[in-house]
């Protein structure tokens, strides 16, 4: 027994708050232009609307897929575009610009590594294994167990003690930098 369709303007009136939701994280986690994102997801939506089967699916469980599958490919067109560089912006900048980001940048790292020196040792050590801080990263909890000779639960105890701690570094590390900045 094949399913009633359901109208294309009926199922986009219904998921249009779901679809906006993924626009506004895309535009918050990666920086994606969101009426770009918006209306990527509902032409997908639109094209994908024949298949759309109410028996087997909830419709805003099925926009999501395919609308977080839209920034998806959106954040690969723009990788493709900016060569290859997380996060990069597809617009060209001033010279001035790359200078000024060079030095924010390095005003970071060693910000970053005054907060994970300022950690108990073996936090700031599984901190910066996990994260590839200064070796390449090993995101896999079971192998920094093994590495550091703890249980699994140990270290991912450990872990988010230490990402509260850097948290809390990171923060008094930008108020003052920020404070000092201003002064």
């Amino acid at each position: 027994m094949v399913a009633p369709m359901v109208s294309v303007e009926v199922l986009l009136e219904e998921v249009d708050g779901v679809l906006r939701s993924v626009a506004r994280r895309a535009v918050a986690v990666y920086g994606l232009p969101f009426d770009d994102v918006l209306q990527d997801a509902r032409a997908i939506i639109v094209a994908h609307a024949p298949h759309f089967d109410p028996a087997r699916n909830q419709p805003r469980y099925w926009a999501r897929r395919l609308a977080q599958g839209a920034v998806r490919d959106g954040i690969v067109a723009r990788m493709r575009r900016t060569g290859g560089e997380r996060g990069a912006s597809a617009k060209p900048s001033a010279g001035g610009d790359d200078a000024a980001a060079l030095l924010e940048r390095k005003e970071l790292r060693a910000g970053v590594r005054a907060a994970l020196a300022s950690l108990p040792a073996r936090q700031g050590d599984l901190l910066a294994r996990y994260f590839g801080i200064d070796a390449a990263p090993e995101p896999c909890v079971q192998a920094l167990a093994r590495e550091f000779g703890l249980c699994r639960r140990t270290v991912r105890d450990q872990l988010e003690l230490a990402k509260a701690e850097l948290r809390r570094a990171l923060i008094a590390w930008s108020r003052a930098s920020t404070a000092a900045a201003h002064a």
